[in-house]
């Protein structure tokens, strides 16, 4: 057969799964066996059954445990419960809720045809592409779309995501700013969650996501547009007051729509052989938009020829006008009047009188009894938006309201219950809970009971090693590492959903990431949304310097010069005749060279560095003497020869001193060194003329190097 709706299963982390529903009977629980299986150990083996009937759907609780409740109210084993959408339906510590098909003109049902909603943008340097729900949403349920945000550029770029078109309440986006290396790309998850109010409207919402890029600067932000279809959730209320009616003295009925769509009713009085009737103020047939509360005055009838007893029971019923067509009723007691009494005998005036004693005993109007008060669950959690059901039971009342809970919801509260009943809230618990159930009696006597519900801290459990924050993103500064299974209370969330905020004796408030934690009996979206002043404001990040890098260098001084030596020689001849002349030949000269490097380094230093060079130079003279002695047989010892000698060596000098500096940045300073080494060289040279001759001969010249002394030469005779 063809799907006649949807179940949406939501477990208690956040993933959430959907199954079509195509058989006319399909059962829910833990064991293998069902049709739908869910593995938890707060689940019976078989829990419910979903039932599809003359085009209706049925849940019923198959005895299970822990029971089954719908938008708060247990279920009765075994007896169906008539499902017309969107109702919120809790099995142990799973939330399921019930999507039916939109039924077409021709009343048919069409199996579900998930579409898929993608749109791609493309920027200067990157590109969005937008994948909606692709399906609709009953409030209080939950759908997700993706945004995915890819880099095209060559730098580290900074994102800004924002929605626009849906109330901030009903979405959370589990980051708002993010970073993006090039060519990388991320994905942004919305949760979409409407409140489960009778404000939130059925119909089309265009929503629009808008991306910007920090360093595009004032360029317009990139935007991907989708259409979120919400649906309609129905609930009804009724009650009456007095609960005993008398023929035409006129009662109270309330009426509340508590759904988010408009709804026609039709009413009418139903009793044992249709003795009584009930005027509804000249139309029986009522329309009441979303959340909207009515009063009507009613009267009561007896029925014309229809025997009634001294008090009739009936009941009001109402009827939708919608496809649904679902039946409430709330029951009454409609008290006859007394007729006068035809003169009997003795006997008969005594039980006569004694019947009317004891009728006005049983009818005498009575003080209510609140007999018993109760909440599921029987405790609230602090800082965490949640529900309560509370459940009463009264005799002799004619109704019942609750006071108090307008702190816990937000709003005021005026409705109308009956003697034995149950209403469910939703709110946010700051302090204990505490209402007073007042019931008014059948004598007009009001009755109250005080009640209040205690409250628990919040306590997530980490699930690994984790940092906090000082603020809700990792740029904030790192307060502590908190190891695995450590229990924390939140007291706030971030708008994304992503963070929480845990307060510490010792470290003050920080901030977790929701992705390593554990919470227990709530989702981390129902912790209070944190308001302006309680989040930190973003840190300014501190830019990172690095030094410029170190030169190394290598000084290479080179110094050339050619100093000029003048020998003068002075000998003194002494005539001694021999067959072989010897000559003696001694020559000393003193050298002094200086000079200046003309080509200093330029570095910088951090300070004036004292640079102490050692150089080293090796020297090569060459002494090439050229006058030739040649003395004559007849030798005048007077006459003093003074012969000239003139040369000049070229001494090479190759100095390489190495020195690496290694400054810090700093001022530049440019250091000339200078350099003034001191030599005094000294040659030696020696002749042996083949004649005795003594010459002495001294040799000064001026230079800077060391020279060693020459080799002895031999000069021909």
């Amino acid at each position: 057969m063809a799907a006649y709706g949807r179940l949406d299963i939501f477990w208690p982390d956040g993933p959430s799964e959907n199954y079509q529903l195509e058989k006319a009977s399909i059962a829910v629980g833990r064991s293998s066996g069902n049709d739908i299986m869910l593995d938890a150990t707060s689940i019976s083996r078989y829990h419910i059954s979903l039932t599809y009937e003359n085009n209706q759907v049925y849940l019923r609780d198959l005895e299970s445990v822990n029971g089954t409740y719908v938008d708060g109210v247990r279920l009765k084993a075994n007896e169906p419960f008539h499902l017309r959408g969107g109702e919120e339906i809790q099995i142990g510590d799973i939330r399921a809720i019930f999507q039916p098909l939109t039924p077409q003109a021709d009343s048919t049902t069409q199996p579900i045809q998930p579409k898929t909603e993608q749109s791609e943008i493309a920027g200067q340097n990157y590109v969005i592409t937008l994948d909606g729900p692709g399906m609709p949403v009953t409030p209080g349920a939950r759908v997700q779309a993706s945004l995915t945000i890819k880099n095209n550029g060559f730098e580290v770029d900074r994102y800004i995501v924002e929605v626009v078109g849906i109330s901030r309440e009903w979405y959370s986006l589990d980051r708002t700013e993010l970073e993006i290396p090039p060519s990388n790309q991320t994905i942004v998850t919305m949760n979409i969650k409407p409140a489960r109010r009778p404000d939130s409207t059925p119909g089309e919402y265009p929503v629009t996501i808008s991306v910007r890029s920090k360093a595009a600067g004032d360029a317009p932000p990139l935007q991907a547009t989708m259409v979120l279809k919400m649906l309609a959730y129905s609930g009804f209320g009724m009650a009456l007051n007095p609960f005993r009616v008398e023929k035409n003295k006129p009662f109270t009925l309330y009426l509340h729509n508590q759904g988010s769509a408009a709804l026609t009713i039709s009413l009418r009085a139903e009793s044992p052989n249709g003795g009584v009737a009930l005027n509804f103020g000249g139309t029986s047939t009522i329309t009441l938009p979303p959340g909207e509360r009515r009063q009507l005055t009613v009267t009561a009838q007896a029925v014309r020829g229809k025997r009634l007893e001294a008090e009739t029971p009936f009941a009001v019923v109402a009827q939708a006008g919608d496809v649904s067509k679902f039946i409430a009723s709330v029951p009454g007691v409609f008290v006859k009047g007394r007729t006068a009494t035809a003169p009997l005998i003795l006997g008969g005036l005594l039980i006569t009188a004694l019947a009317v004693i004891i009728l006005a005993l049983l009818t005498r109007p009575r003080a209510a009894q609140i007999t018993s008060v109760a909440a599921q669950p029987a405790t609230l959690i602090r800082f965490v938006r949640g529900e309560v059901r509370l459940s009463w039971e009264v005799s002799s009342a004619k109704s019942v309201r609750v006071e108090g809970v307008n702190a816990f919801t937000g709003t005021a509260e005026t409705g109308v219950y009956k003697a034995k009943d149950s209403a469910t809230f939703g709110g946010t618990a700051l302090t204990p809970l505490e209402v007073s159930i007042v019931a008014l009696g059948d004598d007009d006597v009001e009755v109250r009971q005080a009640y209040t519900v205690p409250l628990s801290d919040p306590i997530c459990r980490t699930t690994a090693e984790v940092d906090t924050y000082r603020g809700p993103d990792t740029i904030y500064p790192t307060i502590q590492k908190v190891g695995v299974g450590a229990a924390l209370s939140p007291d706030r969330r971030d708008p994304t959903g992503g963070w929480l905020r845990v307060n510490s004796a010792n470290n003050g408030e920080q901030w977790i990431r929701v992705d390593g934690v554990q919470c227990e009996g709530f989702a981390p979206m129902d912790v209070i949304l944190a308001g302006e002043g309680e989040v930190p404001p973003t840190p300014t990040p501190t830019p990172t310097i690095t030094p410029p890098p170190t030169p190394t260098y290598t000084p290479t001084f080179t110094p050339t010069f050619t100093p000029t030596f003048t020998a003068t020689f002075t000998p003194t001849h002494t005539p001694t005749f021999t067959a072989t002349p010897t000559v003696t030949f001694t020559a000393t000269a003193m050298h002094t060279a200086s000079f200046t490097p003309t080509a200093p380094p330029t570095f910088t230093p951090t300070n004036t560095p004292t640079h102490t060079f050692t150089p080293t130079a090796t020297h090569t003279a060459t002494v090439t003497p050229s006058p030739t002695i040649t003395p004559s047989r007849t030798f005048t010892p007077s006459r003093t020869p003074t012969p000239t000698r003139t040369f000049s060596p070229t001494p090479t000098s190759s100095l390489t001193p190495s020195r690496t500096v290694t400054p810090s940045p700093s001022p530049t300073r440019t250091p000339s060194p200078t350099i003034t080494p001191s030599v005094t060289p000294t040659i030696t040279v020696t002749f042996t003329p083949s004649r005795t001759l003594t010459p002495s001969k001294t040799s000064t010249s001026v230079g800077s190097i060391t020279t060693p002394p020459p080799p002895t030469r031999t000069p021909r005779p």
